[in-house]
């Protein structure tokens, strides 16, 4: 059931803020530590793609290699619930030093690894360890005095940065894709990389000239579906002969419909009806439904909730026990023109009508919770046939004839 939010007893500033809480898709791209949020009363399918950060080009004075490409894990999950997941985002090496690893734990850790950085031989880094793809390694250089090799690249398709090529007087080899950063041709820098591409290594020749810094590391995070997760005011209580069910919700968005299902065993399941939702809400809203005379013995109960969209969850599985050896025997009779019934479950009040046989309604009387054996008053002279019909607040109305 998408977006619904429910509570037992919320102040109405709390509902009102609640309506605009529910978990949304984020990007993290800057190095740090992060927490994404998943509030109560969701569970949330997520897509989470990471990057490690670039490692940087050599650190030397002379020509240097590129360093290798962060890793990549891409993930799908389904049914994350309520809680506080820590994102990090691993920062760009510099020139001479590994990228910053990027991680999430929504279901176990999940680690991005950084690149290495391009070593001082001259060659390319390693490429950092990723779930899905690891990183492009850094390529070389032409030659101590000649030009630097390419930044790996980092993400599901990454490619090695490219050798430089032509000695003394060569050509900076290209970066790898995506990210990583150009080689330097002599006496010109390596660029940096982007989202996890290793830098470019620098060609050779005296500061300025520097290889390239890593690229950052990256998270994303998309929501692709949030739906609700509990239902602590949904109940059911053996008013008998009937169970009668109370659920209640403190927002909806979108909602359509509740399934009201039963069970006798928890595992074979029966829908008993459609209650309408109240769709677009950040009231409190009540609902309640009755099952009239289920057969004896425990009764198993849940709602599926439905969107709009069609998308549903399931509410946690309650239960209540009839006992038909405990039902109680209802009578009704007449006393000077007080009309008495007995032996009723009256937990909630009613009303109490008399008619004649026709189906004229001669006299009626609210009754309050808890009174037992209601009773109104009709002091006029009936004879023949009447009926005494008790109408609870919930469940169907009870009738007996008097003769």
């Amino acid at each position: 059931m998408n977006k619904i939010r429910l509570s037992i007893c919320m102040t109405l500033l709390w509902i009102a803020f609640a309506a605009f809480s529910q978990p949304a898709s984020q990007v993290y791209s800057s190095p740090g530590t992060y927490t994404f949020t998943i509030p109560s009363g969701y569970t949330v399918n997520l897509l989470v793609k990471a990057w490690g950060a670039g490692g940087g080009g050599t650190d030397s004075n002379e020509a240097g290699g590129g360093g290798g490409g962060g890793g990549y894990s891409s993930n799908s999950y389904s049914s994350i619930g309520q809680g506080e997941y820590t994102i990090v985002v691993g920062a760009g090496g510099e020139p001479g030093s590994n990228g910053g690893n990027s991680s999430y734990n929504f279901v176990g850790l999940v680690v991005s690894s950084g690149g290495s950085p391009g070593t001082s031989f001259g060659t390319g880094g390693n490429g950092g360890a990723g779930s899905t793809k690891n990183g492009g390694a850094g390529g070389d250089r032409s030659h101590k005095f000649g030009a630097g090799g390419g930044g790996g690249g980092s993400g599901s398709n990454a490619t090695a940065g490219q050798d430089a090529t032509g000695g003394k007087n060569g050509t900076g080899g290209a970066g790898g894709t995506p990210g990583g950063g150009h080689g330097g041709d002599p006496n010109s820098s390596g660029l940096s990389g982007t989202i996890g591409g290793g830098g470019g290594g620098k060609g050779d020749g005296n500061n300025p000239v520097t290889s390239g810094t890593g690229g950052n590391g990256r998270v994303e995070v998309t929501v692709l579906l949030a739906l609700p997760v509990e239902l602590v005011s949904f109940q059911a209580s053996a008013e008998l002969p009937n169970i009668h069910l109370k659920w209640q919700t403190a927002t909806e968005i979108n909602s359509d419909y509740y399934a009201v299902e039963h069970s006798r065993d928890g595992q074979e399941w029966a829908q008993l009806a459609l209650i309408p939702a109240a769709g677009e809400s950040v009231n409190v809203s009540d609902y309640g439904y009755t099952h009239v005379r289920p057969s004896s013995g425990v009764q198993y109960y849940r709602l599926r909730m439905v969107d709009l969209d069609g998308s549903y969850e399931y509410s946690p599985t309650i239960a209540a026990q009839v006992n038909r050896e405990q039902e109680t025997i209802v009578k009704a009779w007449n006393t000077n023109g007080q009309y008495f019934m007995d032996g009723i479950a009256n937990p909630e009040g009613g009303k109490l009508s008399l008619f004649d046989i026709q189906g004229q309604l001669l006299a009626s009387a609210p009754v309050l919770p808890g009174i037992q054996t209601p009773s109104l008053i009709y002091p006029k002279d009936v004879s023949g046939i009447r009926i005494m019909v008790w109408q609870p607040a919930y469940g169907p109305p009870i009738a007996i004839k008097l003769c």
